[in-house]
């Protein structure tokens, strides 16, 4: 657990560039987001980004995307899916949820007071008492027992970068439903490398405070009116020259998304299971007598065939051929 400091302990030391991101387009954010970090330089002021992303599902990066998210999600192309270079678990973007991100010399961060500065931002905005915020054992924030933030880390050299997502009034019937793949599927399992999500109960400011909020201003609270941090706002219209084109190329392949996810098995019983290679299923299955078919997982259509067979085993409907 992380133990809680008076404000002053580092309001009053640290001072921030502080940036908001206009556009919603999840690949430019995330883009832009991880050139500021390779960019940042070693003893530069420290920043601290905002900015909230149009829907989509975003999974870490050691991650699986068939185990963590919905075939429906995958199959259908909605919402989209992307991978950030940071690690950690699955998470559920859209107009209502913001998106946070310190970045920082190593010798100046602080996971802790960056989690204390989110939650004493999150008190002040929805005038839920402060004490009724605490941070687990992952680093998420809870308040009354809800999830209301997750976070992931990344560390290159001697800069580290912090981000993480606040719930203010976001969908949670799409991020529930969004956020169920095949690892939670009755039947199926999937062995492999990767990091697991760890689904627990979650829930908006919003809806926890009673009091009408959007995302947006919450963003605009922070910029406004936040006089002890350094403001810097980023509010270039149309392509944002800060974007490195080869970052983005990578926030739109296939091969980053789904690709390079570690060979696994989907295993439906002790004698059935598909091996998978780069996002490539093949049978391990032999009463299915599928001798070098192969399935494409990173396309749709591939993936609703594979899916299909899947459940017509898990249910017993197929048997071995005559």
């Amino acid at each position: 657990m992380f133990g809680r400091k008076a404000r002053e302990d580092y309001k009053s030391l640290r001072i921030f560039d502080l940036s908001t991101f206009p556009s919603g387009d999840p690949v430019e954010n995330l883009s832009l987001e991880h050139h500021l970090f390779t960019q940042f330089p070693n003893g530069g002021r420290e920043k601290l980004l905002f900015y909230i992303n149009e829907t989509a599902v975003v999974i870490g990066k050691h991650q699986n995307p068939w185990k963590e998210v919905s075939p429906d999600v995958l199959i259908g192309g909605y919402p989209p899916l992307y991978r950030r270079f940071t690690g950690g678990g699955t998470g559920f973007h859209d107009t209502g949820n913001v998106n946070w991100s310190f970045l920082a010399s190593k010798k100046d961060f602080s996971q802790e007071e960056n989690l204390e500065i989110i939650a004493d931002l999150a008190s002040d905005f929805s005038g839920i008492p402060r004490r009724e915020f605490e941070t687990g054992e992952r680093g998420d924030l809870f308040c009354r027992g809800l999830k209301i933030s997750g976070n992931a880390l990344a560390f290159r050299g001697e800069k580290a970068l912090h981000h993480g997502t606040l719930l203010i009034d976001s969908d949670l019937g799409a991020l529930s439903g969004s956020l169920c793949g095949l690892g939670r599927l009755p039947g199926i399992s999937v062995a492999g490398p990767g990091v697991d999500s760890n689904p627990v109960p979650v829930g908006n400011l919003r809806d926890i405070s009673g009091v009408p909020m959007t995302a947006a201003g919450f963003v605009n609270y922070v910029t406004e009116g936040q006089d002890q941090l350094r403001t810097e706002l980023i509010t270039e219209k149309g392509p944002n020259p800060r974007v490195d084109p080869e970052l983005s190329q990578r926030y739109r392949s296939a091969d980053w998304h789904f690709r390079r996810t570690p060979d696994f098995r989907i295993i439906l019983g002790d004698d059935c299971s598909f091996a998978v290679h780069r996002g490539t299923a093949v049978s391990e299955c032999p009463e299915l007598a599928l001798p070098g078919k192969q399935w494409d997982l990173a396309e749709p259509l591939q993936y609703a065939e594979l899916f299909e067979l899947i459940k017509e085993i898990s249910a017993g409907a197929l048997t071995a051929p005559e």
